[in-house]
C-alpha cells in the first residue's frame, strides 16, 4: 500500500524473493539522519570499563604499499572528506550495494566411526539484497538471533559470505584486499575494544597499518567532544568517552562506509543520547553512507532514513523509517 509522501514498505515473506532492483528510497535521501533533538554537549555518566581487546583484527592486517591506497586516499589531501565520497559515488547515488548476501555454516562432516549423521547447512542469514543511498543511514532491526550481527560481519568481511557480495561505491569488495576494504568501511563495536595505551595511540593506529599519514588527533578528538584527550591513556576513561575514541579511530581512516552495531547498547541513557547525536552529527557532516545495528526501534526511528528487518536470518520488511515503523508498532521489538 503506498504512504503519500513516503516510500513503500515491502515485506518479504518468500525466501526467494529478493529486493535486488527495487529502489527503497526515502524522501530525506541525503539529508543525513533523523534529528533526534538533543542538547549537544551532555556529560558522559557511566563508570570506566576495561577496553583491552582487538577490533577482530579490522585494523591489524598490513597490504602491500602498492595496494594499500583506497580510492580516497588517491584523492588530493587538502580535498574535504565528504567532497571525496562525493566524487566517488556512482552517479545513481548508491554507496552500498547488497547482491544475495548470504552465508550458512557447512553441514556437519561424516564421523570416523558409528553411523552416518551429516546433517544439512545450518544458514545463518539467507540470501538477500538492497541498496544504500549515499549520505543515508539504514537501520537494522530484529530480535536476537535474527542475523543483524552476521549481516554486518559480512559487509566487511569479517566474516566471508557463502553467496553473493557488496558493491562499495560501485566496486566489488572481493576486488580488495582485507586492509583495504576495512580502511574504506569501518565499523564501531557495542564496546570500545580499544587498545592498551593512550587515545592518540588508538587513534593514530589504523592509518599506521596503511602507510598513510597520520591522522590530526587533536581535530578528531574535538570533533567527538574530547578535546585534550590525546594523552589520557584507555583505563581513565568513562564507557562513553571511550566510546567517543572508538568513533575517532574508525574516523581516522575517512571511511566511505560507516558500520555500527548497537555502539549504544552499553551505555546508560545519557551516554547514549550523547553518542547519538555525536553520531548524527558526524554522519551528515561528513556525507557518510551508514549501517546501524539495533534492537531499540526509537533509536531507529530517531538516527535512521531506512529500515531493514530481519527474522529469522530472513529480510521481513525493508522501506522508509517512516512509513515502516508507524505502521508496524511491534516490528523490530527485541526478542
Amino acid at each position: 500500500m503506498a504512504i503519500p509522501g513516503h516510500t513503500n514498505v515491502v515485506r518479504r515473506t518468500d525466501p526467494g524473493l529478493s529486493a535486488r532492483g527495487t529502489t527503497f528510497e526515502s524522501p530525506r535521501v541525503g539529508a543525513g539522519p533523523r534529528r533526534a533533538g538533543y542538547p549537544f554537549n551532555m556529560a558522559d555518566q557511566i563508570k570506566p570499563t576495561a577496553a583491552a581487546s582487538n577490533l577482530a583484527g579490522a585494523q591489524t592486517e598490513k597490504s602491500p604499499t602498492s595496494d594499500s591506497q583506497s580510492l580516497d586516499s588517491r584523492k588530493s589531501d587538502s580535498q574535504p572528506l565528504a567532497s571525496r565520497v562525493l566524487d566517488s559515488t556512482p552517479a545513481n547515488g548508491i554507496a552500498l550495494r547488497v547482491i544475495s548476501l548470504g552465508r550458512d555454516l557447512p553441514a556437519p562432516t561424516r564421523p570416523r566411526s558409528g553411523p552416518i549423521s551429516a546433517g544439512p547447512a545450518t544458514v545463518l542469514l539467507h540470501p538477500l539484497s538492497f541498496d544504500v543511498r549515499r549520505g543515508e543511514t539504514l537501520a537494522v532491526l530484529g530480535p536476537s538471533g535474527s542475523g543483524k550481527s552476521t549481516l554486518l560481519r559480512l559487509l566487511n568481511r569479517l566474516d566471508e559470505p557463502t553467496s553473493g557480495t557488496v558493491e562499495i561505491n560501485g566496486q566489488d569488495y572481493r576486488a580488495l584486499s582485507p586492509p583495504q576494504l576495512r580502511r574504506r568501511v569501518g565499523m564501531v563495536m557495542q564496546r570500545a575494544n580499544l587498545f592498551p595505551g593512550t587515545a592518540s595511540e588508538n587513534i593514530a593506529f589504523g592509518p599506521a597499518q596503511h602507510n598513510s599519514p597520520p591522522p590530526c588527533v587533536d581535530a578528531l578528538l574535538d570533533q567527538v567532544g574530547l578535546p585534550g584527550y590525546a594523552a589520557r591513556t584507555v583505563h581513565n576513561l568513562s564507557g562513553g568517552e571511550a566510546q567517543r575514541v572508538a568513533i575517532a579511530r574508525a574516523l581516522a581512516n575517512q571511511p566511505e562506509v560507516l558500520l555500527l552495531d548497537e555502539p549504544t547498547s552499553a551505555l546508560d541513557d545519557i551516554s547514549k543520547r550523547g553518542i547519538e547525536q555525536l553520531l548524527e552529527s558526524i554522519i551528515r557532516q561528513r556525507g557518510l553512507t551508514c549501517v546501524w545495528v539495533t534492537h531499540d526501534r526509537e533509536q531507529a526511528a530517531r538516527m535512521a532514513d531506512q529500515v531493514l528487518m530481519l527474522e529469522g536470518g530472513r529480510l521481513a520488511a525493508l522501506g522508509s523509517a517512516e512509513a515502516l515503523l508507524d505502521k508496524d508498532p511491534q516490528a523490530g521489538a527485541d526478542a
